[in-house]
C-alpha cells in the first residue's frame, strides 16, 4: 500500500507532542511535523499560500473563510488549543475600571481585532456583562484583515471603533503608561504585576470554573485542516488524522495521571487534574462534533454578531463529512 506523505505544521504541546515524537502513527500516512516557533505563522502561510497539506487554523479565521466560501481546506474536529479568557483581560489600576460595566468608554487594546481570543473575550462581555465591541474603542497592534489582498479582508461593523497602535509601541507598554485602559490579550503581558496593571477578574479561576458549570463552554481556540485538494483524492485521511489525534490525547491523559510531575514541573499538579475531571469529566480537552456542538454554535453565534460572517456559520458545514 503506498503511503500518502503530508506536511504538518502546528504547535508543539502537550497534546500534540506524541505525533511528534512518534509514538502514535496515522494509518497509510507519513506524517511530516514542521514545528514553527510562531503558531500565528502558520495560520498565515495557510490562509495566504495554502504552504501545508495539513495544519493549525485559528478558529476565527476558519469561520471567516467558511462564510466566504474559498477557504482552500476543511477542518477536523481536533481542537489542540482551548484556553478560557476571562483571566486574560487586564486593566491599568489608574482607569479606576474594577468590573466589567466600567469598561465602557474605555480605550482597550487587542494584538488582532479578528484573532479568536478577542472574538471570546468580546462575546463573553457582551452576553454576561451587556458590555458590546461598540462600547468601547479599539487599538490593534496587527491590522489583520485590512489589506485589500488579504484572503479574509474585514470591514468592521457599523458602531465599531478600530484605530491602530503607534508604530514603535507595544500594547503591553501602552496599558502601564496609561494610554490604554484596558487589553484583551492570549497571555499575561510583560507590564502585568498584579497592581499597576492588575486582572480585571482578579479571581478568574472561579469566574472561569462557574462560566463553565453554567455554559459548558471551555473556549477553542484552533482546530487543525487539511487542504481540500488532498481530501479530494483521498477522503479517509481527515478520519484517519482525527483518530491519530485522539490516539495521542489518549497517551497524554495516561502520562498525566501516572506521571503528571514528570511532565508538567508545578507544583499541585495532582490537585489541577483531579480538579479538572471531578468538574469537567475524565475527557475535559473534548474532540467531536457532537462533544463540543453547543461551545462551535456559540463560537458561530459570535462571529456573526461581531461581523466576521455574513451570517451564522452552521456547525454541519465546519468538518470534514465522514468526521461526523
Amino acid at each position: 500500500m503506498t503511503r500518502e506523505r503530508l506536511s504538518f505544521a502546528c504547535d508543539l504541546n502537550l497534546l500534540t507532542w506524541p505525533v511528534y515524537e512518534g509514538l502514535v502513527e496515522p494509518d497509510g500516512i507519513d506524517l511530516n511535523f514542521i514545528a514553527p516557533n510562531d503558531v500565528v505563522s502558520i495560520f498565515k502561510r495557510m490562509i495566504r499560500h495554502q504552504e501545508f497539506e495539513c495544519s493549525e487554523m485559528s478558529m476565527s479565521s476558519y469561520l471567516m473563510a467558511c462564510d466566504r466560501d474559498a477557504p482552500q481546506f476543511t477542518a477536523i474536529p481536533v481542537f489542540p488549543s482551548r484556553v478560557f479568557r476571562h483571566g486574560f483581560i487586564f486593566v491599568n489600576a489608574d482607569s479606576d475600571i474594577t468590573e466589567p460595566a466600567d469598561l465602557h468608554g474605555a480605550a482597550v487594546g487587542v494584538p488582532s481585532y479578528t484573532m479568536t481570543a478577542a472574538l471570546w473575550a468580546r462575546g463573553i462581555l457582551q452576553h454576561e456583562y451587556d458590555v458590546h465591541p461598540g462600547d468601547v474603542t479599539w487599538y490593534q497592534a496587527s491590522p489583520q484583515g485590512t489589506a485589500a489582498d488579504d484572503p479574509l479582508a474585514f470591514d468592521y461593523p457599523e458602531g465599531v471603533t478600530v484605530d491602530q497602535i503607534p508604530d514603535g509601541q507595544t500594547l503591553s507598554s501602552l496599558l502601564a503608561e496609561g494610554h490604554l485602559d484596558a487589553l484583551v490579550s492570549p497571555k499575561v503581558p510583560e507590564s502585568y504585576d498584579g497592581e499597576h496593571v492588575r486582572r480585571l477578574f482578579p479571581d478568574y479561576r472561579d469566574v472561569e470554573a462557574e462560566y463553565y458549570d453554567r455554559t459548558g463552554h471551555f473556549p477553542i481556540m484552533h482546530t487543525i485542516v487539511v487542504r481540500d485538494d488532498v481530501l479530494a483524492e483521498n477522503p479517509w485521511i481527515a478520519s484517519e488524522l482525527t483518530a491519530l489525534f485522539d490516539r495521542a490525547k489518549d497517551v497524554v491523559f495516561e502520562e498525566l495521571r501516572e506521571t503528571s510531575q514528570r511532565r508538567l514541573s508545578i507544583p499541585w499538579v495532582y490537585h489541577a487534574l483531579e480538579d479538572a475531571e471531578a468538574r469537567m469529566g475524565e475527557d475535559f480537552w473534548p474532540y467531536g462534533v457532537a462533544e463540543n456542538e453547543n461551545t462551535l454554535e456559540t463560537m458561530a453565534t459570535f462571529a456573526y454578531e461581531q461581523g466576521f460572517t455574513s451570517e451564522t456559520v452552521s456547525v454541519d458545514d465546519l468538518f470534514a463529512p465522514n468526521c461526523y
